[in-house]
């Protein structure tokens, strides 16, 4: 099955507020649809770069509004479909949570080994790697894989094919994404639906900051704002 790079979500450090998002260039917003369209996007991307082309020939705030609202709306859309549509869950759960909770910590390791100078190609040969012992392991769900990773370290070390040295380094590297303290995500629920709206690879303290923001730009809107560790654990929740 085709590997995905989801990596692009998780960000460093916390999230441009949600009023920061109008300041954006056009220019950048029509970049970004651009790398987002999907075959049931097209029909509102088209209408999009009309627009864009109509407001470059004779700029119109009426037209420039009208391309802030599809913009805005196709980039929020977009984001929220692209987590149904990953190519392979490794986790299988009863969470009423969002689907791609099932494969977050799966991006989040991505993104732990690209800010480690992984390149691209070797983090699909890792991600498909940790997917292999998984499965000869008899491993479903990421809890049991941070129970076993010890275990799993000491069975693997020691041999010499090539496809086991892959196998171990991998182990390694998932050991020390676990042991390191960093990564968070952040969800707003609202009339029983939830959905992920950020995702940050940093420490506690910067987490707290992201959150603290998120409850001020979503408590109006959402019945709950929760925090979670980067293996889907609640963390803290607000209440409206």
């Amino acid at each position: 099955m085709k590997e995905k790079n989801n990596s692009i979500y998780w960000t460093n450090s916390p999230t441009q507020r949600k009023a920061d998002v109008v300041d954006m260039p056009l220019d950048q917003m029509i970049a970004i649809l651009d790398e987002k369209s999907t075959p049931e996007t097209a029909n509102a991307f088209g209408e999009i770069k009309g627009l864009y082309t109509a407001y470059k020939l004779a700029p119109s705030n009426v037209l420039l509004e009208a391309m802030l609202a599809k913009c805005l709306s196709i980039i929020i859309h977009t984001e929220k479909d692209s987590t149904n549509t990953v190519g392979a869950t490794l986790v299988k759960s009863s969470r009423t949570h969002p689907a791609s909770m099932e494969w977050e910590w799966v991006q989040g390791f991505e993104h732990f080994l690209m800010m480690n100078d992984i390149t691209e190609t070797s983090r699909q040969v890792y991600i498909r790697a940790l997917k292999r012992v998984m499965k000869k392991n008899n491993i479903n769900d990421v809890e049991t894989l941070i129970r076993d990773i010890e275990w799993l370290i000491e069975e693997y070390s020691g041999c010499d094919q090539a496809s086991h040295n892959v196998h171990i380094s991998t182990l390694r590297q998932f050991k020390a994404y676990m042991n390191d303290e960093c990564g968070y995500l952040f969800s707003i629920e609202q009339d029983g639906e939830e959905e992920i709206v950020s995702r940050i690879y940093c420490n506690f303290e910067l987490a707290e900051q992201e959150f603290d923001g998120i409850v001020s730009d979503y408590c109006e809107n959402a019945d709950k704002i929760r925090m979670y560790d980067k293996f889907a654990r609640l963390i803290k929740e607000y209440k409206a």
